[in-house]
């Protein structure tokens, strides 16, 4: 069988995003780490139509039911598929498989059971195919076996072991451990989980699997018969699910979370017109560290003004607007919701940032490293592309810095690149790039309103109210030292 994905409608697409964006995005903080490899591959427009019709499917109790009981099969049996690919000797390899057929089994009669009568490109194609082939002959047969032979396993399975997850194990007297009572309460909650560690487990050597199966002779027959009967009609493939499945799962509960702060979450529009237009979009990283008061901003871009300078007051929030705009753009690319109040966009190919790095470098040097991570982003983006800049060459002196800073803006402007350029830099001609920079409330101490708007000309960074906060202007110090 050719299992039907639930990702993506036609190819996988070839472009795949750099880890270091959600990185950057913060989004590696709220969202699982095999979830971003999802994300990691923007898709068309038909994929994120048809994404966002599951998305909106998964409002009704019993979809959302569907997909959880799926998703639990899912993960079951891909820890089987590990532990089946690790077993250690003929014996342990056909008991594993035996209850990962089991679980192939069952997702298949699961799938099989959902209701096809959604608009959803995704369930009519999955569930349309997992009827025909929960009704293939060799499925039947392979189901109807499969099934006697574990009955018949009943006593081994009693009395020996047990098979859990990846591994042989002696049987445990506690049917739920307390850390997987937490981690149900955690995804109820919404909250994102942790890779869950493997806990210390006595597994059975291989000389005790063997004299365990020398006990029960016609099981252990059984078991191999089955083995060789079915092992190559098994497809790992299968397993991709665990991943699609929590893909939307991890999303829809991340978006009521989101929700339950008051925060609105819309389903962008598409269109053919290159630009980009989102009204009051949340920046929701921040719910990592508060709990609401987020304030929102507008996003515009257009093929007319597809790219701008950030500048303004330090605090007033320039990274936290450039989050805003990458983590927006990059949920509606991937067929997410997004916590916005509306939003309608051109489907962008590619995604790119580029923030200060903290980390030590060898030989090359924190410049270098900038020059070479730039040089890959101006060699790949182009009209269809969103580029995202935070400071950069703000480690280089003041005179190079704001040279190299009005090269590279003028590169990807030129190239029709979309994108954000926060800068500190003074003297870049402002005749071409257009400025957005953050807006400050002079009337209230020069307050920070951490909302972004159009300006005509760049602003400073409001170093001046720090320096008069704490009387340290020159004409203050002279007051002070009566020079």
């Amino acid at each position: 069988m050719i299992f039907p994905d639930l990702i993506y409608t036609g190819e996988m697409p070839a472009v795949t995003l750099d880890p270091i964006v959600f990185e950057d995005m913060k989004l590696n903080s709220m969202i699982r780490e095999d979830i971003t490899e999802v994300m990691g591959r923007l898709c068309g427009g038909e994929d994120i139509a048809a994404r966002q019709a599951v998305f909106a499917a998964l409002d009704e109790g019993d979809v959302i039911d569907y997909f959880e009981g799926l998703a639990r099969i899912a993960a079951k049996m891909a820890d089987l598929d590990e532990a089946y690919r690790e077993a250690r000797c003929d014996e342990e390899r056909q008991y594993i498989f035996l209850h990962l057929i089991r679980s192939v089994c069952d997702f298949v009669h699961a799938a099989a059971g959902g209701k096809d009568e959604s608009d959803s490109l995704f369930a009519r194609r999955f569930i349309g195919a997992f009827r025909e082939y929960a009704a293939d002959k060799l499925f039947c047969e392979l189901d109807r076996r499969s099934a006697s032979v574990l009955e018949d396993m009943t006593d081994v399975t009693k009395n020996s072991f047990i098979i859990e997850g990846e591994h042989l194990k002696v049987v445990r007297t506690c049917e739920d451990t307390l850390s997987e009572r937490i981690r149900r309460c955690a995804a109820d909650l919404g909250i994102a989980q942790l890779p869950e560690k493997k806990p210390v487990e006595r597994r059975l050597t291989v000389d005790t699997v063997k004299a365990i199966a020398g006990l029960y002779p016609a099981q252990a027959g059984a078991l191999s018969e089955l083995y060789e009967s079915y092992h190559k009609v098994y497809d790992a493939d299968i397993c991709k699910y665990r991943v699609q499945l929590d893909f939307y799962l991890q999303i829809k509960a991340l978006m009521k979370k989101i929700a339950s702060y008051g925060i609105p979450v819309r389903y962008p529009r598409l269109t053919e017109e290159k630009k980009i237009e989102i009204r009051s979009a949340y920046d929701v990283t921040l719910l990592t560290k508060q709990n609401g008061g987020i304030i929102p901003n507008d996003i515009s871009f257009s093929k007319e003004e597809p790219f701008f300078y950030l500048t303004g007051a330090n605090g007033g929030g320039k990274t936290t607007y450039l989050r805003t705009v990458g983590n927006a753009v990059l949920l509606a690319l991937c067929g997410c919701p997004v916590p916005c109040e509306d939003a309608e966009l051109y489907p962008m190919k590619r995604l790119y940032t580029h923030f200060p790095r903290d980390e030590r470098f060898d030989n090359t040097g924190r410049f270098v490293d900038e020059e070479m991570r730039i040089a890959k982003i101006t060699a790949d983006a182009d009209d269809e592309s969103l580029v995202l800049l935070n400071e950069t060459y703000s480690t280089t002196n003041e005179e190079t810095a704001t040279r190299l800073t009005a090269e590279l803006a003028d590169k990807l402007h030129s190239a029709g690149v979309f994108g954000i350029y926060i800068t500190h830099q003074h003297g870049l001609d402002s005749g071409k790039i257009p400025y957005l920079n953050v807006v400050i409330d002079t009337d209230d101490g020069n307050r920070r309103t951490y909302k972004v708007a159009r300006r005509k000309e760049s602003a400073g960074s409001f170093a001046r109210d720090i320096l008069v906060k704490y009387r340290l202007t020159a004409e203050q110090l002279k007051a002070r030292f009566g020079i």
